[in-house]
């Protein structure tokens, strides 16, 4: 039953290392073991759940930022209306004043105190719709709106 032949040769004597022309195509392969594929889910998984709180974060700042802006807005068109009232009541005062160094009931001091009470009422009245414009300005980018009619 058994085979009775040569022995296999270890020690050929021709032995052709590397060949005289090599044509071809090189392959590479890789061994699967399936968790390549499991560890690919997972890490699409987890980059999709990142990627979706950073969506998220980015939509809760940018209602944050929308409200503060309106906000902002809000509190400096109400500085209008008080700077404007301020800058009345110091109109009336130096009429008072007028009147009373007129007639010789107070100094020139007093006169001049109520000239500069309007003058620094008239700045901060002019301050408060700057303040208010540049609010208007950053709601409106808030908003990408850009109609100034639609703040009103």
């Amino acid at each position: 039953m058994g085979y009775e032949g040569a022995k296999l040769d270890w020690k050929p004597t021709n032995i052709n290392i590397l060949p005289l022309l090599t044509a071809g195509v090189g392959f590479k392969w890789e061994i699967f073991d399936g968790k390549e594929g499991k560890h690919a889910e997972e890490t699409a998984k987890v980059g999709k759940e990142v990627l979706q709180n950073k969506k998220e974060d980015a939509l809760k700042k940018l209602t944050l930022n929308l409200a503060n802006n309106q906000t902002n807005y809000d509190i400096a068109t109400a500085q209008i209306n008080l700077k404007a009232k301020e800058k009345e009541l110091a109109k009336n005062a130096l009429v008072q004043a007028e009147k009373e160094f007129r007639y010789g009931m107070s100094k020139s001091s007093q006169l001049i105190d109520a000239e500069n009470d309007l003058e620094l009422a008239e700045l901060e009245y002019q301050n408060a719709l700057f303040n208010q414009r540049r609010a208007g300005i950053e709601l409106m980018r808030s908003t990408q709106e850009l109609d100034i009619t639609k703040l009103y």
